[in-house]
Order: structure tokens, then C-alpha cells, then sequence
């Protein structure tokens, strides 16, 4: 849900309905997920500034809230309401506004953070930056070095995923993991000293 890149191409070859024997519905998956991390970016773009984002309490409410997105798509799987293995079911339109919308909070707290070289969601652009990066070499770079470590974790993320959806035979159990991981980060902005509460 988060890979808007490929979901824009997959969104243009289907007009000419490519690849050939593709299913109908991949356009609505493309165009549904866009439209929903849009609507996610948008509103935690236009909150963060009037609650303010450095407060612990937005921090800990946005990290709640995307878990939240999260439970409510991985309810929606384990129930068997959105098939897990049917990807051309109309129902699976369901669930991918939440997956969605949850990753364009993501985006927006990161970016509103001020941590741009960390888009959270897709390496074309870190790649990009640590290739291009003229300070590449130096010692002291910490936005190498961020950089650097988001490839790592995504990296490792992703074969995380891979072999618990392998072992499980179930892609829940990711959607779950990431339920918890949102819950423990959101309730880690608590142990932060709170220098803008008031």
C-alpha cells in the first residue's frame, strides 16, 4: 500500500489493459490505494501543525491511530470478509484504504519531522541520495548514516515478512506484527521528555 510508484504505473498500463490478462480490478487497487495515502498525507498534514507534532501526546494518538488502520485491515483478512488469496475480489477494496492511509501518516510524520533523506516507504530516492550524496565518504554524515540504516531495516523488514508469511502461510501475521510494532512505537514517544506539552 505503500509503493505509490508502481501503483501509478500499474494505474497507466491498465488503460491499455496490460499486462495482457491482468485482472479488471487492478486499476481500482492502484487508483484506491493513491487516493488513500493522499487522504492519510493530507489529514495528518493539515493536524500536525494545529495539535503540534512534537507533542508526545500527537505522536503517541498518530502512532494509535495508524495501528489502528492496521487492525481494523487485518480483522477484515483473518475473518475472511477480504480473501486473503483473491486479489481480483471487489471486497479486497475494503481493506486497502486503511493499509493506505495509515502509510500516508506515516509519510507525513516523517517528512514533518524534517527527516526528507527517510521517506519510510520506498528506496528509489534514498538510493538515489546515497549514490549522489558528494559527502558520501565523510566520517561525520548523519544523513548517510540515516540513510544507510532505513535501507537496512526495510531490507531486513521485508525478509522478516517474507518468512513469517512463508512459516504462517498467512499474510495476517505480518499485518499483525506491524499492529504491534505501531503500538510499542507509539507508547515509546511516552519515555521522551515532553518539552512541548503545554
Amino acid at each position: 500500500m505503500s509503493m505509490q510508484t508502481g501503483n501509478t504505473i500499474f494505474l497507466a498500463l491498465s488503460t491499455a489493459n496490460l499486462p495482457a490478462g491482468s485482472d479488471s480490478l487492478k486499476w481500482a487497487r492502484s487508483g484506491v490505494s493513491i487516493l488513500s495515502m493522499m487522504v492519510g498525507s493530507f489529514i495528518a498534514g493539515r493536524v500536525y501543525p494545529v495539535v503540534g507534532l512534537t507533542r508526545r501526546s500527537t505522536l503517541v494518538a498518530s502512532f494509535l491511530l495508524q495501528a489502528l488502520c492496521i487492525v481494523i485491515a487485518a480483522i477484515l483478512v483473518q475473518t475472511d470478509a477480504v480473501p486473503e488469496s483473491n486479489a481480483t475480489d471487489k471486497i479486497v477494496l475494503v481493506a486497502i484504504p486503511f493499509l493506505a492511509a495509515q502509510s500516508g501518516a506515516q509519510v507525513a510524520t516523517a517528512k514533518n519531522w524534517g527527516f526528507h533523506e527517510l521517506p519510510t516507504t520506498v528506496l528509489t530516492s534514498t538510493y538515489n541520495d546515497l549514490a549522489s550524496d558528494t559527502d558520501l565518504l565523510k566520517w561525520d554524515n548523519p544523513k548517510r548514516d540515516r540513510r544507510v540504516e532505513s535501507v537496512v531495516l526495510m531490507l531486513l523488514g521485508a525478509i522478516a515478512g517474507a518468512w513469517l508469511v512463508k512459516g504462517s502461510g498467512t499474510f495476517t501475521t505480518v499485518l499483525w506484527l506491524a499492529v504491534a510494532i505501531k503500538v510499542v512505537l507509539a507508547f515509546s514517544w511516552l519515555l521522551f521528555p515532553a518539552e512541548s506539552e503545554a
